[in-house]
């Protein structure tokens, strides 16, 4: 039987020595959710409430807003709102977690003066009470998603926004993700409190909405990004060409049905995809003919988000069929990610 990180973590808290207590301090766990599949796909969502009724968010590993779909504000007719808002909201102890203080969930900030932020001008509603595990915020906005009248697997999207404070680990073998308080330990073998062989220190950072990485795909540097919206990996067709010499028509180059939107997509197949030495062996990664985000199909693409029409899309976007087959801990206070196998 799979013992979750959480169980582990508590385990850790009542028994570390105390010259690892001293050493290397272990985190307070300050709350927990479930994963559970995306209809139909490999995305991850976390169970939520809204006012009280249970709801499914897309897990979004991005420094973005925290969204609710058309249909579900649709369902439980939730009121608009048009004030911008900002709060901190103390949802009391968690002594039934294993440690003693109060969590802090963080309202984003909607500033509607002056700001160039495409959010802000789109709808809003409010929410009376919106639960995450065991904690629970009260009077919040979010903003409505931009759905294009499509049905969605999930009822909105999950984002850090909530718990910026917080470093995450998520366990996607386990199906669990944990919000702990910012550890200041380095070592990757003290830092990382499961049980683990493999361990990385991989240096993270957060832009335009996206954790970024540089990850080595069969002995070449590439810079990825981070994406659980995404179920496949993709790669931009010129970093494919330069760096591996793959070019369609190749016998390594397989097109794939449908494409995304107006462009072929081909696949190919490779050995390695290595975060430091934690590795991803034959990762399959979908090769759209044109590298313009507006030709990706969102109905095989569930979670993406829309970027600039003169933006190109990331020289690898990680999707779920590598971050699968990990465990990460993010830590964004020390610009590090930790990472680990998935749990067999």
């Amino acid at each position: 039987m799979r013992i979750s990180s959480f169980a582990a973590l508590a385990a850790l808290l009542c028994s570390a020595s105390p010259a690892l207590a001293q050493s290397c301090q272990l985190p307070s766990l300050a709350d927990t959710a479930k994963l559970v599949p995306v209809a139909g796909s490999n995305l991850m969502a976390v169970p939520v409430a809204i006012n009280g009724k249970p709801k499914q968010f897309l897990l979004d590993l991005s420094g973005g807003t925290t969204e609710v779909t058309q249909a579900t504000a649709m369902e439980l007719g939730l009121p608009g709102s048009n004030v911008p808002h900002s709060d901190s909201i103390p949802v009391g102890a968690h002594g039934d977690l294993g440690f003693s203080g109060s969590l802090t969930l963080q309202a984003s900030v909607y500033n509607v003066n002056g700001s160039q932020n495409p959010d802000l001008i789109r709808q809003r509603i409010k929410v009376g009470s919106f639960t995450i595990g065991s904690a629970t915020a009260r009077n919040l906005q979010f903003i409505v998603s931009n759905d294009d009248g499509k049905t969605l697997p999930y009822d909105g999207r999950l984002t850090s926004d909530f718990f910026k404070q917080y470093d995450l680990e998520v366990n996607f073998a386990g199906g669990e993700i944990n919000y702990l308080t910012p550890t200041k330990c380095a070592d990757p073998e003290q830092a990382v409190f499961w049980s683990h062989d493999a361990v990385a220190a991989v240096p993270i950072n957060l832009m335009n909405g996206r954790y970024h990485v540089s990850v080595i795909v069969d002995g070449k540097t590439v810079n990825g990004t981070i994406d659980t919206t995404q179920t496949q990996t993709i790669m931009r067709r010129e970093i494919a060409e330069q760096l591996f010499g793959l070019k369609p028509g190749a016998p390594d180059m397989a097109p794939q049905p449908g494409g995304m939107g107006d462009a072929a997509v081909y696949r190919h197949v490779f050995k390695q995809v290595a975060f430091g030495g934690v590795i991803v062996q034959n990762a399959s990664v979908q090769i759209p003919a044109s590298s313009l985000p507006e030709n990706r199909n969102r109905d095989v693409v569930l979670g993406s988000r829309a970027l600039p029409a003169d933006a190109m899309i990331p020289e690898l976007t990680i999707g779920m069929n590598v971050l699968s087959h990990l465990h990460l801990y993010v830590v964004p206070g020390q610009g590090k990610m930790f990472v680990t196998p998935a749990a067999e």
